[in-house]
């Protein structure tokens, strides 16, 4: 399944710069006011944005292999015609 522009757009985002900057907020502050659960709160977003990570790298490799064979399907096609059309 393919994602949209919008929705990788907005995965990106939150991977690459909400959820690193939630996961030092929480780190932080919660050693410093002795919230319950720092660690392991902060260990699972940590796993949720290298998750996410990966899921988008994987995204953008398929994305650019696709791109890649419609521009070689798209000059296989020009010569293909180019060889199909007669010399003036």
């Amino acid at each position: 399944m393919l994602m949209n522009s919008k929705v990788y757009n907005v995965l990106k985002y939150i991977t690459m710069i909400v959820l690193p900057a939630l996961t030092t907020l929480w780190l932080s502050v919660g050693s410093i006011w002795g919230f319950p659960y720092v660690e392991p709160i902060g260990a699972t977003l940590t796993a949720v944005t290298a998750f996410l990570g990966a899921i988008l790298g994987i995204s953008t490799s398929l994305y650019n292999i696709r791109e890649q064979r419609k521009d070689e399907l798209t000059d296989m096609q020009k010569t293909f015609e180019k060889e199909e059309t007669p010399d003036e």
